[in-house]
């Protein structure tokens, strides 16, 4: 069985269209997306149809998340290029349509589709854990 993955479309519809086409070409048995479809890039309603046509199981991941709650103001914590950050993000949540946030509302925090293969983003229970290579590996197996 073949299997693809995707994740980090970010809004970037020519990233999801290399993607895509790579699809066709492998034509995988099976695709799960791990979130990450819309926010921040420049073409999140089109990003998030696209990923709708795909017609697979889809990981709700904290930006997507973010959609379906009213968008809160910056509240700075003194971190480096947290404006730019924060911005484009504002953005695309405000660019976002109503039709495109009904599909958000479809993900699943974990997707399960194969026996052994748990997909989701962060951790099982809360999208928004950063897990790193400095994540200690007792944490990795909790």
């Amino acid at each position: 069985m073949q299997e693809a993955v995707s994740d980090g479309i970010h809004g970037t519809l020519p990233a999801l269209e290399v993607a895509m086409a790579d699809f066709r070409g492998q034509a995988p048995d099976l695709l799960v997306c791990l979130g990450n479809v819309g926010m921040t890039g420049l073409w999140p309603n089109v990003c998030l149809q696209a990923v709708e046509a795909l017609n697979c199981p889809v990981v709700l991941d904290n930006a997507a998340e973010a959609l379906l709650w009213p968008w809160a103001a910056l509240q700075p914590r003194g971190l480096p290029d947290e404006r730019e950050i924060y911005e484009p993000d504002a953005w695309s949540h405000v660019a976002v349509g109503h039709r495109e946030r009904g599909l958000v509302q479809a993900y699943q925090p974990t997707v399960s589709s194969l026996p052994e293969v748990l997909a989701f983003h962060g951790r099982p229970e809360r999208n928004t854990e950063v897990l790193d290579a400095a994540t200690p590996e007792g944490r990795l197996l909790a």
